[in-house]
């Protein structure tokens, strides 16, 4: 009958079993998602549908299956990759694999070892396909370029797009000039260095500071630096490209795998001074996607006139421009996430904010952003640590710097670290 409060059957609240049914909807769902049974199983290997969402075009046709599949990725994340990278045999990647690399503009995944027939090459994921073509979509959509890498290096399995596109790096080129100089030029033994080095190195790292940077430049000159470059495989060319040179992303990671090989292997006190260094870096726009953040309005560090520090400056923006202030609020950033290049609609829309992946992230970088008349750039790159395991990681975007620029290299940071999950 109807009573008071709706529509019952003797001591039955038709509408209060109604919600508790939703509710064990929803926790079956959940369950289903968390133990990969049902809609959410793991296909047979043989034709590599075993991976999340690739069932994802055929399973979204309604809210449920929306829901479902959210539930699906968020259980993705919460279970991190590397227990299962670890399992795979293990890999040192050299220059030489990191130079055979495909320069495809699409997206791709690869291994660099793929002599054990136990573990092929990993395939991406309809699922982020559609989630890395949406993290895009900001690029292409205003005609900027962006170049990617996310590598494992204790398997040499990662993904990749647009390797070989030059980019601007603004500040960037820094972090390779001072692991030069502190490889090269310093003692072995940190406290044997000049403490005005030691405080340069730091302040270019840290502050992206113009000035200390060019000291650094007019002392060490470039003949090292082109002998450390040919010993990562890059053109030795790349130093005379002015203080803030031009390159692509393929370089910036072979410049960073050397940089890996120099902090891990060296065992010295100078390559741990540097490796802390380099993970106390102000400005870190990998570290903003990893923890869902973004840093618009912070610019490189420049001295104030008439602090006796600001010698250099002057020299480094007749070379390549100075870093351009930014004033935007980062508050009021945004970020329209566009539809898959295919026809319809994207089979699963990105939320507009950037959402963390997790707190047990520790990054060791050094980026260079710029706003300029001649030259845009938001880049970044260096050794992200997740759960232990360390990835090479290089992001380079010729999108000028500002909220919606640095907002956009956030959300595709952080779709790299959530889309490693393909790489087992």
């Amino acid at each position: 009958m109807l009573g008071a409060g709706g529509l019952s059957f003797g001591n039955l609240d038709v509408r209060r079993l109604g919600t508790y049914a939703v509710a064990a909807f929803l926790v079956i769902v959940f369950a289903m998602a968390l133990l990969h049974l049902g809609p959410f199983a793991a296909a047979p290997k043989s034709d590599g549908s075993h991976h999340v969402g690739v069932q994802g075009a055929n399973a979204i046709g309604g809210n449920a299956a929306y829901l479902a599949q959210n539930v699906a990725t968020q259980v993705s994340i919460a279970r991190p990759v590397e227990p299962a990278l670890a399992q795979l045999s293990p890999y040192t990647p050299t220059r030489e694999d990191l130079a055979n690399l495909a320069g495809q503009k699409a997206p791709y995944a690869f291994a660099l070892n793929t002599g054990d027939s136990d573990q092929g090459a990993p395939v991406l994921s309809d699922r982020s396909l559609v989630n890395l073509n949406n993290a895009l979509a900001y690029y292409d959509t205003n005609g900027y370029e962006a170049s990617y890498l996310i590598m494992d290096l204790g398997t040499g399995r990662g993904i990749a797009g647009n390797l070989d596109t030059a980019i601007y790096g603004a500040s960037s080129f820094k972090g390779p000039y001072c692991a030069y100089v502190v490889n090269k030029e310093f003692p072995n033994d940190i406290n044997e260095a000049r403490s005005s080095r030691v405080t340069q190195v730091e302040n270019t790292i840290i502050w992206s500071d113009n000035s200390s940077y060019g000291k650094l430049r007019r002392t060490y000159g470039t003949e090292g630096m082109e002998e450390w470059l040919a010993e990562a495989g890059v053109d030795t060319a790349l130093v005379d490209d002015t203080y803030f040179p031009t390159y692509t992303a393929r370089q910036s990671a072979l410049m960073w795998l050397k940089i890996y090989d120099y902090l891990e292997n060296a065992g010295t006190s100078a390559a741990e001074w540097l490796s802390e260094t380099f993970g106390s870096t102000e400005v870190s726009f990998l570290r903003n996607g990893a923890l869902g953040t973004t840093s618009a309005g912070h610019t490189d560090y420049l001295p104030e006139e008439g602090s006796g520090t600001e010698e250099g400056v002057e020299e480094a923006e007749t070379e390549a421009g100075e870093e351009a202030e930014v004033s935007a609020d980062s508050s009021e950033a945004s970020l329209e996430v566009e539809a898959a290049p295919d026809e319809g609609d994207p089979i699963v829309d990105e939320e507009k904010v950037v959402a963390s992946i997790g707190t047990n992230i520790t990054v060791r970088n050094k980026a260079g952003w710029i706003d300029g008349q001649e030259d845009d750039a938001v880049c970044d790159s260096g050794i992200v640590t997740i759960n232990g395991r360390d990835y090479l990681m290089v992001v380079m975007t010729s999108a000028p710097d500002s909220a919606d620029g640095e907002q956009a290299f956030a959300h595709l940071a952080r779709t790299l670290f959530e889309v490693r999950s393909d790489l087992v």
